[in-house]
């Protein structure tokens, strides 16, 4: 029989060893439980096997260990309600990912959790938790994943933030963030950042232009319902056309940019919500500045307003009875009849181009160079017009003339004086009135006075080869469209280097018409600028070395412009139709054949049984881009090759 002594010890043995089961829990299960002891409900019991009597937590649910660490607690959709005790989970040194989403956690946010140094994920949407960002959070240089959605999370976005460099996705909606968004080049510490979605937000100020600059974004920008104002940043534009881009429901203004990337490729639910935003692909066209009230009785179509008001030029001004008086002509009212110079513009005539005097004096005024143009300068001017696009060279005005006919005006600004060299002037308006083929665009009439050049051809509606190419992305051309814009390219080209040489041919040049018939622009635009000050002579000189992947390597050398820098130009954008994407520049064309030739997988599966005449097409776009110029076919050969290769 145990002596007392005996049992005594027995029972103070177990006692013992009761306790040192406990306290063998390490420190990091202690947190843990720290932690479950600061829920207030459990009703999924997600917590239940989080036991005191183990050594460690490893073996916890929603906990994972690495070296008997903790490095992961993942309790989503367990419905836990109370504070978050963030001190508890600052403790734990070796943390990378927490997520508690979709729980009923509550109360103010603790900068305690940010001790956890080594955090990479922290996943806390869906919760009612409330706070600011604290700067504390910047301490976090390993943070890739921060999402803070559906809270009640309110003030500016901390600048520390942009000290996580390595952060990849950063997602704040619906919460009650304000202020406006940090500018002056924070956001391009952020280059690994691949989704930003701060919608149903408080959000004021611009829309920082840096956004563009995140190269790696590639799934989301959310920016909508918030209060965000100005004009839209034309660097949005190049972002890949993979990336979800959302602008609705703010407060911008403006015109949509055209000019850059493909926002315009864009679908009108990215903008809508926005009042004052304007232009493509938006149904309401933008004026470009505004417009004076129209006077009693005068009806304009909803979105535009008359082409004299657009451009500020009421027609009937100083600078046009200047004109009169200076060249003491007077012309009775009438459209397209034969007149000589320029003509007294208060009578809004319409000259068909006289080439009868050998004298060299410039026709200013409205100028017909298309008898089967049946119109006056009032009835240019008091048309419905809207801006359409813009571009280096001036702007481009849809507009809309009685009885339907939809013409498109482009204006470039004189430098506030006559034509410089009037002979020039009209050799290089001899040369665009002579132009007539199916796949040019021609010049119908132009408008010049002192303040104002406007060059006037029909409009062509489905916009132009670069915007098609940068939404080729999203929205692919099939091959026989394709095909069909290399050829129509192709044969306008020949036409004009029967005589000429366009000099400047780029997809920004080539305009798409129904059925994709292209139609190449822009013809001697240029030199015309020139000529009414639209240019100077030393920037127009400079402008001819900028590289470009469209430029003939020999022009870029100082080399003028001439047929087969057309034909070099012509094969680098045929070899954009087929990548169905823009060329890198600089880009090694002098090697194109000897490589593997790059055509847009959607050809590959769209046409698997054309591949051959793909090819060939390659092979001939390819040869164009010779770095030689005497190595290039002319565009004649290039022209009937094409039309051997047929889309089935």
């Amino acid at each position: 029989m145990l002596k007392v002594a005996d049992y005594a010890l027995f029972l103070m043995l177990g006692y013992c060893s009761f306790w040192m089961n406990v306290s063998c829990l390490n420190d990091e299960g202690m947190a843990l439980l720290s932690f479950k002891k600061s829920i207030e409900e459990d009703p999924r019991a997600a917590l239940v096997n989080w036991n005191p009597s183990d050594s460690t937590p490893c073996s916890w649910d929603g906990v994972k260990c690495e070296n008997q660490t903790v490095i992961s607690i993942r309790i989503p959709l367990k419905n836990l309600s109370g504070p978050l005790p963030a001190a508890s989970l600052g403790s734990l040194s070796n943390l990378r990912h927490l997520n508690i989403r979709s729980n009923r956690f509550s109360g103010e946010f603790s900068p305690e959790i940010f001790r956890a140094r080594k955090l990479r994920s922290l996943v806390l949407s869906r919760n009612s938790l409330s706070g600011i960002l604290p700067p504390e959070m910047g301490n976090l240089k390993n943070l890739e994943n921060l999402v803070f959605s559906e809270n009640e999370f309110s003030g500016p976005l901390d600048q520390s933030l942009f000290r996580c460099e390595k952060l990849r996705r950063l997602l704040l909606s619906r919460n009650n963030f304000s202020g406006a968004l940090p500018h002056g080049g924070l956001w391009e510490n952020l280059p690994l950042l691949e989704r930003l979605d701060l919608s149903y937000n408080s959000f004021g100020g611009s829309i920082p232009s840096e956004l563009g600059s995140l190269s790696n974004l590639k799934r989301t920008l959310d920016l909508s319902h918030n209060q965000f104002t100005g004009p839209i940043p034309s660097s949005l534009g190049e972002l890949s056309s993979k990336v979800y881009v959302d602008l609705s429901y703010n407060n911008l203004s403006g015109p949509i940019p055209m000019d850059v990337g493909d926002l315009m490729c864009r679908k009108p639910i990215t903008f809508v919500g926005n009042p004052k935003l304007c232009g493509f692909p938006l149904p309401n066209p933008c004026p470009s500045s505004p417009s004076p009230s129209p006077s009693p009785g005068e009806e304009q179509q909803k979105g535009s307003v008359n082409l004299g008001r657009l451009i500020g030029s009421a027609v009937i001004d100083i600078n046009v009875l200047f004109i009169a008086s200076f060249l003491c002509f007077y012309c009775k009212r009438s459209c397209c009849r034969i007149g000589k110079r320029a003509a007294a513009m208060e009578e809004f005539a319409c000259f068909e181009r006289d080439t009868s005097s050998s004298e060299n004096s410039v026709q200013y005024g409205l100028v017909c160079l298309d008898s089967e143009l049946n119109i006056d300068a009032e009835k240019l001017f008091r048309s419905s017009a809207s801006v359409f696009s813009s571009s280096g060279l001036g702007i481009l005005y849809k507009v809309e003339l009685d009885g339907g006919l939809e013409l498109a005006v482009k204006r470039l600004k004189t430098g506030g004086g006559l034509i410089r060299v009037e002979e020039q002037f009209d050799a290089e308006m001899e040369a665009v009135s002579k132009i007539k083929h199916d796949n040019v665009l021609s010049i119908r009439a132009y408008y010049l006075s002192i303040t104002e050049f406007l060059l006037i051809s029909d409009f062509i509606p489905n916009g132009n080869l670069a915007a098609a190419i940068r939404c080729m992305m999203s929205s692919p051309l099939p091959w026989p469209a394709r095909l069909r814009i290399m050829k129509g390219v192709a044969r306008g080209l020949t036409h004009l280097h029967e005589k000429h040489v366009h000099g400047d041919l780029k997809p920004s040049n080539i305009l798409l018409g129904n059925g994709m018939e292209p139609k190449i622009s822009d013809f001697r635009v240029k030199s015309l600028a020139k000529l009414v000050n639209r240019f100077d002579d030393d920037d127009d000189d400079a402008a001819s070395f900028i590289p470009s992947s469209y430029r003939a390597p020999e022009l870029i050398r100082g080399s003028k412009a001439s047929r087969k820098s057309d034909v070099y130009s012509f094969g680098v954008i045929s070899l954009e139709v087929i990548r169905g994407r823009t060329l890198p520049f600089p880009f090694p064309f002098g090697e194109m054949q000897k490589k593997q030739p790059s055509i847009d997988p959607f050809l590959l599966l769209q046409v698997p049984d054309q591949i051959d005449g793909i090819m060939t097409v390659f092979e001939i776009a390819a040869s164009c881009t010779a770095d030689k110029p005497e190595m290039r076919p002319p565009i004649k050969l290039v022209a009937n090759s094409l039309e051997r290769v047929q889309a089935q």
